[in-house]
């Protein structure tokens, strides 16, 4: 079973992890750096000594023309110092004629012709017996001839100052990262805690708009982190959308519920009148009964065909289609009930444009156009209707427009107006406002086609502009 943490321990973890791998590495590695390198002073101090003495005994020999043992132990105890713990002047045959060995700061000299170094190891035992050492031989030459052989002993691993400065080193370098850690923890907790509190009020406001609280009566929060500040934002910006589309399904509902008792109620009063016998049974009373009845049959024929549209069986029976001919023929075919409206319709569509569509069902789009431009505008209005071949966004499509001088479109209401039963004015009669549903029939067989439609309100001038793009 997999363990869930919040987001705050998550976050904790990752980091004091993070902080933990890199305060164990980085000392690890400086530890070994410092190490290899002190290694390497060491070495390079201990050769430096070295040839010190041998310039040194050089020295004793020219001045005094041999060697002078107290000279040599005198100088030796000067230049016998840090890794150097032995040094044994021996001649030409290998008898040592002198050595001396460093204890700690002591220093014990003497002089013996016939004893080899491993006995002076056995009189003088290494009181540093836990370091290892190393031996190394170099000669001292005198005008290109060699006069002795000086042996040296070394240590390799440092003591005294060294040792010292290498445990207050590695003692510093401990506490500094148990520092750290403490800080590094509490940094890592502030951090974490700071993301994951706005990602709590986050999920918090969710649920409260799932449950249908779309104000955010707690205002908006603040945060310095642009991902959750446009978390939240997006949030909030759903909650208006869900707000507006609740308003507009309980518009929906009501709308609905009022289209279908109209015709229902006025059925039932013609039939109950004729039965009780207040209306005659004539062909008049009878002919309010069917007008009614057509009245339902075109309103569930029109949700009906709303769905059809929007739903996945929508199939279009696309083919070449000559828009500039279709616009052409269906505006003469309106021209008569402009001219009855004394509304003058006119015409600027470009010839040769073609697009590859489902032709009934784009003229069905245009016929709902011009005929809510017909009938919004008053008399002596204008209506014109425009088609031309435009570059947008890198790409050739065709744009249609139908703008008017009528009434015009609330602003408010220019975001929903391709909603389904969506009216801008919901007092207006229904033989005059219409049901709703055409605009929502004309962007959905837009959309099918791959198209947009869109609607603004005229700004130099009364009435809109409906604007159909097709590619």
């Amino acid at each position: 079973m997999r363990i869930k943490r919040s987001l705050r321990t998550h976050l904790l973890m990752f980091f004091i992890l993070m902080v933990l791998i890199c305060l164990v590495l980085t000392p690890w590695g400086i530890s070994i750096i410092m190490g290899s390198e002190f290694d390497v002073y060491i070495k390079d101090r201990a050769t430096q000594e070295q040839k010190e003495i041998v310039d040194a005994l050089r020295d004793i020999y020219i001045a005094e023309g041999g060697w002078n043992l107290l000279r040599v132990n005198d100088v030796t105890k000067q230049v016998l110092r840090g890794s150097i713990v032995s040094v044994a002047l021996s001649d030409k045959t290998g008898g040592v004629i002198w050595s001396a060995r460093r204890r700690g700061t002591q220093i014990i000299s003497w002089q013996r012709r016939s004893l080899s170094y491993t006995q002076i190891n056995a009189d003088y035992p290494d009181n540093n017996s836990h370091n290892s050492t190393n031996r190394q031989t170099l000669p001292v030459i005198v005008n290109g001839t060699e006069v002795g052989i000086l042996e040296f002993e070394s240590m390799q691993l440092p003591e005294g100052v060294e040792a010292e400065f290498l445990k207050r080193f590695h003692s510093y370098m401990y506490i500094t990262v148990i520092g750290m850690l403490i800080l590094a923890g509490g940094l890592s907790f502030v951090v974490a805690n700071g993301i994951s509190r706005p990602v709590l009020k986050a999920a918090s406001r969710a649920k409260e708009i799932s449950g249908g609280g779309y104000h955010n009566s707690e205002g908006k929060q603040s945060t310095s982190v642009i991902e959750i500040e446009n978390l939240a934002n997006s949030l909030e910006s759903l909650a208006r959308s869900l707000e507006g589309q609740e308003t507009l399904r309980k518009r929906l509902m009501s709308d609905v519920a009022h289209e279908l008792r109209t015709p229902v109620s006025i059925i039932k009063a013609q039939v109950e009148a004729i039965a009780d016998g207040v209306l005659p049974a004539e062909q008049a009373n009878f002919a309010t009964c069917v007008k009614e009845a057509d009245r339902l049959t075109k309103l569930i024929a029109n949700v009906e065909n709303l769905t059809h549209i929007e739903g996945d069986s929508l199939v279009l029976k696309k083919e070449q289609c000559d828009i500039s001919t279709m616009l052409t023929d269906l505006a003469s075919s309106f021209a008569l009930l402009f001219h009855e409206a004394a509304i003058k319709l006119e015409q600027n569509i470009a010839q040769g444009l073609y697009a590859n569509a489902d032709g009934d069902k784009i003229k069905q789009v245009f016929d709902n156009l011009l005929s809510n431009a017909l009938r919004y505008t008053d008399s002596g209005g204008t209506v014109e209707l425009s088609a031309q071949r435009e570059i947008r966004n890198n790409k050739e499509v065709i744009v249609t427009k139908v703008k008017d001088t009528g009434i015009g479109i609330p602003e408010d209401d220019l975001p929903n107006i391709f909603n389904r039963f969506y009216r801008a004015d919901i007092s207006r009669a229904r033989d005059t406002g219409g049901r709703g549903l055409g605009l929502s029939i004309a962007k959905a067989i837009v959309s099918a086609h791959g198209g947009a439609i869109s609607a603004e309100n005229n700004s130099n001038q009364p009435g809109s502009t409906f604007t159909v793009v097709l590619t």
